[in-house]
């Protein structure tokens, strides 16, 4: 009988454990396209006074809660990269 509390126990705590696992890390993905979403709509605002954009793109795999990363193509054939930290851009021509 004790044998079995113990295992009732542990799988409930193991349980519990995944659960808040899976939840930290929906809401730390929440918060990130939260920010990808922000940044976008400042972004284009940005780039959009040096012409049309073809496309917009983020880096996700170099970007990071500090700063979002990536790159636009405007309809004139020109290639910006960027970084947008704390409202502020920093771009250079490819």
């Amino acid at each position: 009988m004790k044998y079995k509390k113990v295992v009732l126990i542990s799988s409930v705590a193991f349980l519990g454990l995944g659960s808040a696992f899976l939840l930290g890390a929906a809401l730390v993905k929440h918060r990130q396209i939260k920010q990808y979403s922000r940044a976008q709509a400042e972004l284009r605002r940005f780039f959009g006074s040096l012409g049309e954009i073809e496309v917009l793109y983020i880096k996700e795999f170099v970007s990071d809660s500090q700063a979002v990363r990536g790159g636009v193509v405007m309809s004139d054939g020109k290639n910006y990269c960027f970084i947008y930290r704390d409202g502020q851009v920093e771009f250079w021509e490819e």
